[in-house]
């Protein structure tokens, strides 16, 4: 018996030996699981069978125990690493990068870059990538600032051109400034303007930038003689700026600004007027049916319409008709004041008659009534 057990005990540490080595990692629990091999052999001469028995089941256990758990543990680390290396050979990797850059000029230009990257792993890699480029257009200079007058529009047309990178011209938002001052240094206009563009148009086969400016919208200098000439010229300053540009001022000559032209009040015709004698007796009456007044640059002309419709000499008898006219101010001042003759004309004869206003006897920068009345 004693002789089988120890049979059973060198077959027993074989097979010990060879699972230590093919389930057990740890060089801890391999010294373990030697040293009891060890206390079998050593101690197996001086042990009883129990004994022996009982260190073989125990050392039976430990392994089985041991083995199992490395052999759960190892399982485990092989599927997670299986599962791992699966998933990152199945990885797609996909990033996308957008780079918009828009740059907004008179031109309405925009600068879009698109980059697109997209990587995917498995058994083979592609690689896209797709870039956008379009040039942006800046005001980079002014240039042909000018200023015109537009007879049949009654209208300052200010241009200016703007230029991009490649010195052509261009559109662009932004905001206009200008102050007109005559000769005489009084400020006539003044004013901005929001222009967008619409606001451009084509002159010459040329892009420009246009602002028009009515005549009346300048005010006229109360304090102007027009017969001196002074101030009908002046200067014009223009500035032209937007949200990525900006220019100096620019001084520009405009001639033929407005002057304060006088105004006559005219009395309503047709009104009738008599010369009278010495004797305060009727000579003459006429009926005036119409007056019209011309105003230039020196002189005010007021010319009247007269009939003939009474003559104490005779309906066949020729003479001069009159009457008296006054010029008075807006302060009712007596401005100028006279008589005004006719040529000689028959009864129901008709003829035109003028009064000439001078500069030099009146104030043109002044408004006036005309009165007229009988003379005596």
């Amino acid at each position: 018996m004693q002789h089988l057990l120890f049979i059973l005990c060198n077959i027993f540490c074989l097979l010990y030996t060879i699972i230590l080595f093919l389930f057990c990692d740890t060089f801890v629990l391999q010294l373990f699981y030697c040293y009891d091999i060890m206390i079998v052999y050593e101690r197996g001469a001086f042990m009883s069978n129990l004994q022996k028995i009982s260190i073989l089941c125990a050392a039976v256990l430990t392994v089985g125990l041991t083995a199992c758990g490395e052999t759960a543990e190892n399982t485990d680390s092989k599927e997670i690493t299986t599962a791992a290396t699966t998933t990152e050979a199945s990885t797609t990797t996909e990033a996308t990068t957008t780079t918009e850059a828009t740059t907004t000029t008179e031109a309405t230009t925009t600068t879009e870059t698109t980059t697109t990257t997209e990587t995917t792993t498995t058994t083979e890699t592609t690689t896209t990538t797709e870039v956008t480029t379009t040039s942006a257009l800046e005001v980079t200079n002014i240039t042909n600032r000018s200023v015109k007058y537009d007879n049949d529009k009654q209208v300052y047309r200010v241009l200016w051109q703007l230029k991009d990178q490649n010195k052509q011209p261009m559109k662009a938002e932004g905001d206009v400034k200008i102050v007109i001052v005559n000769d005489n240094g009084n400020e006539v206009y003044n004013d901005s303007f929001h222009i967008t563009e619409n606001d451009y148009t084509d002159e010459t086969g040329k892009l420009y930038g246009c602002v028009e400016i009515p005549v009346t919208d300048i005010s006229p200098d109360v304090s102007l003689n027009p017969s001196s000439g002074s101030g009908q010229s002046g200067t014009l300053t223009l500035s032209v700026e937007g949200d990525n540009y900006s220019f100096p001022e620019k001084n520009l000559a405009i001639f033929d600004l407005p002057t304060k032209q006088t105004q006559i009040i005219l009395p309503q015709v047709p009104l009738q007027v008599s010369g009278l004698s010495n004797k305060n007796e009727i000579d003459t009456t006429l009926e005036i049916t119409e007056i019209t007044c011309t105003t230039d640059d020196s002189k005010i002309t007021l010319k009247f319409k007269c009939n003939m419709i009474y003559n104490k000499d005779g309906n066949n008898e020729a003479q001069s008709g009159r009457f008296a006219y006054r010029l008075i101010d807006k302060d009712g001042i007596i401005a100028d004041s006279g008589d005004i003759y006719t040529n000689a004309i028959r009864l129901g004869e008709c003829t035109y008659v003028e009064k000439v206003f001078y500069d030099f006897t009146i104030d043109l920068t002044q408004d006036y009534t005309l009165e007229l009345c009988n003379d005596q």
